[in-house]
């Protein structure tokens, strides 16, 4: 898709191709090249435009009525030994969760 500034699809085809990553990065990984401002190669230059574009077409969904069905995740912290559960807490949602 080639897309402008404000999220509008300008075009879009169809095509057998080749996927050649960049990085692989955890949701937490890519949430902390977004989060430091010292960041400026091209990687993050990516992650920062895909977070915008993101943004701009999850408030175009909710504006259009979209369902949010979207519950806390709940995490938690289990012993080593024996596996039983030693916390508990909620998952924060970030930005980089949005963007996949």
């Amino acid at each position: 898709w080639e897309v402008d500034a404000e999220a509008n699809i300008l075009s879009s085809r169809y095509e057998k191709t080749v996927i050649r990553s960049a990085g692989a990065l955890s949701y937490d990984e890519a949430q902390a090249r977004l989060d430091d401002t010292r960041l400026d190669d091209p990687l993050t230059a990516s992650l920062r435009i895909l977070n915008t574009l993101a943004k701009q077409l999850k408030a175009r969904r909710m504006a259009a009525g979209a369902l949010v069905l979207g519950s806390p995740e709940v995490r938690f912290v289990l012993d080593s030994e024996t596996s039983d559960p030693t916390d508990v807490g909620i998952y924060k949602h970030k930005d980089a969760n949005s963007m996949a």
